[in-house]
């Protein structure tokens, strides 16, 4: 949003927003009953004048913001015009492109082409199911200016809200500290699986991790209100709105992890690697959907999945090992599995061999 956009909107709107402004002031103004009657109803009718211009959230944003900033307007009224409109759409706004081009795109940006897999080192492998959410997403959008305080974030070209990469590998990675323990290997499983952190200004030894995530799409959208309680005397104070992915939503979660598909002087090679990686993903990630959530306020209950879930893809190309699962706890035994067929195929290889 930059500031010629926001100086030619609020240059076209202006005629609407002094309406809504005197209108407001002949409110305030009328003494007996019968004129504010009527002078509420012309501030009514004003306000349906200014809404019919706002074509774009983008606008309503801008507008908000003006009338925060100059009093000119009600800013409580111009969410309002916001929430009304949201309510009408069913709180799917607009894509910013149109739907068959948005779609497509969605796809290509999180969702990777498995035969790419025969271009990867050996014990390469990618993972992909459809969730659906259980309870409301929250996250917290960078964005400066906005309708309400925490606004859900969103995808700057689609519009529509995501859960980026780089949210899915922290939730992720939260989930697998509850879940695999201190240990040594469990501590080497993490390095490989998530990297390390940069140590110093140059990062000579920084190591991104073998796991690359891909970003969650979702459509719905909704609005929680929390409203803090003062302690002495439990009354409710000002509410706060916060935008959500709302319950039911379905997103496409993909994984892939990326082997070196070296040996180590320890003896050890990137089977035996993966064979542990594969037994930490299985127990992290049925905990991160399940028990302990993504997003913003998991502890609250926010961002959690249902048990079941559709497309459940397990694949990886060397060895050839697929398997199929519709359920965390499909998935948890099928990932089980896998790791071990993977560890049959490294031991009779080293008996080839």
């Amino acid at each position: 949003m930059n500031r010629d956009h926001v100086s030619e909107t609020i240059r076209r709107l202006r005629l609407y927003i002094n309406e809504v402004q005197t209108k407001r002031e002949n409110l305030q103004g009328a003494t007996d009953r019968n004129a504010k009657e009527q002078a509420k109803r012309r501030l009514l009718l004003a306000c349906e004048n200014l809404a019919e211009e706002l074509h774009t959230e983008s606008e309503h944003i801008i507008v908000y913001n003006f009338a925060d900033a100059s009093k000119t307007l009600d800013a409580n009224a111009v969410r309002a015009l916001w929430q009304k409109r949201m309510v009408n759409l069913g709180w799917q706004w607009p894509d910013r492109l149109p739907m068959g081009e948005a779609d497509q795109l969605e796809r290509v940006i999180q969702a990777p082409d498995h035969t790419a897999l025969t271009l990867l080192p050996q014990r390469s492998f990618w993972l992909q199911f459809r969730f659906t959410l259980e309870t409301p997403y929250l996250s917290k959008n960078d964005h400066p200016f906005h309708l309400i305080p925490v606004p859900l974030r969103s995808d700057l070209v689609l519009g529509r809200p995501y859960v980026p990469p780089s949210s899915w590998k922290g939730c992720l990675r939260a989930a697998y500290r509850k879940t695999a323990g201190t240990n040594e290997v469990a501590k080497q499983s993490e390095t490989r699986l998530f990297g390390n952190e940069k140590e110093g200004d140059t990062g000579d030894n920084h190591n991104s991790g073998r796991l690359q995530l891909f970003p969650t799409f979702f459509k719905d959208r909704s609005l929680e209100v929390i409203n803090p309680h003062d302690r002495r005397s439990g009354a409710g104070q000002r509410p706060v709105f916060i935008e959500s992915a709302k319950i039911m939503n379905k997103g496409l979660y993909t994984l892939l992890y990326v082997s070196d598909g070296r040996d180590r002087e320890d003896g050890r090679n990137s089977a035996h690697d993966a064979e542990i990686d594969l037994v930490m993903l299985a127990e992290a990630l049925p905990a991160m959907f399940l028990d302990y959530g993504f997003g913003a306020k998991t502890s609250s209950g926010f961002g959690r999945a249902k048990e079941e879930f559709t497309g459940g893809c397990f694949r990886m190309e060397t060895p050839p090992i697929e398997k199929k699962f519709d359920s965390f706890t499909a998935l948890h035994s099928e990932l089980g599995a896998a790791a071990k067929e993977l560890k049959t195929f490294n031991s009779g290889k080293k008996q080839d061999s």
